[in-house]
């Protein structure tokens, strides 16, 4: 998946991009304002925060702030905050300071909204729109066990379309996977 982008004259590769966007459920319209100055990392405890200068559902435009933690696995999976925050920087081996967009064009100016998509359709081959992310990054955090109410936190949902994405998700994963643990199932029970 990051091969397939690792050929972007336009600064981050866009298979990370989307898997960035799909970490956070952005919006193509969220995804593309995104700074190297809205995201603040703790090394010590893998964590990755990232202020959201703009949202649909902040209406006083204050921003949000959501954060994310490595996965724990013992190989980072591609869907690991921590994982591609760490290949997004090294992206960027030799730039001596990273402020400015994330995601730029070869001038090294914000992505508009057709180029972020292309660039999105190429990597993941697929006929993604600017809501994409958003949708994958929901399906995929409920499939990893994340509550509805973390989702709807994390994703900045104050309505009941999230119960929509998990439904989806959760008619492929066993309803009662965490309610057993190894010992149970030893044990017959």
């Amino acid at each position: 998946w990051a091969t397939d982008g690792a050929d972007a004259d336009n600064g981050i590769n866009p298979a990370l991009s989307y898997a960035w966007a799909c970490l956070w459920m952005l919006r193509e319209i969220e995804a593309s304002e995104c700074k190297w100055e809205h995201i603040q990392m703790d090394r010590q405890r893998k964590t990755v925060s990232l202020m959201i200068p703009i949202s649909k559902m902040d209406q006083d435009a204050k921003g949000i702030k959501r954060t994310l933690q490595c996965c724990g696995e013992n190989v980072c999976s591609r869907f690991c905050a921590w994982n591609v925050w760490l290949c997004m920087v090294e992206e960027f081996p030799k730039r001596k300071e990273k402020k400015g967009y994330l995601f730029t064009d070869k001038f090294k100016g914000k992505l508009n909204k057709n180029k972020m998509i292309e660039a999105w359709r190429k990597v993941t081959r697929k006929q993604v729109t600017g809501h994409s992310a958003r949708r994958s990054g929901a399906m995929e955090h409920v499939r990893r066990g994340l509550q509805l109410q973390e989702l709807a936190f994390l994703g900045r949902w104050k309505s009941a379309v999230v119960l929509t994405y998990a439904n989806d998700a959760l008619q492929e994963v066993p309803a009662n996977r965490n309610g057993r643990n190894e010992t149970q199932m030893g044990n017959g029970t």
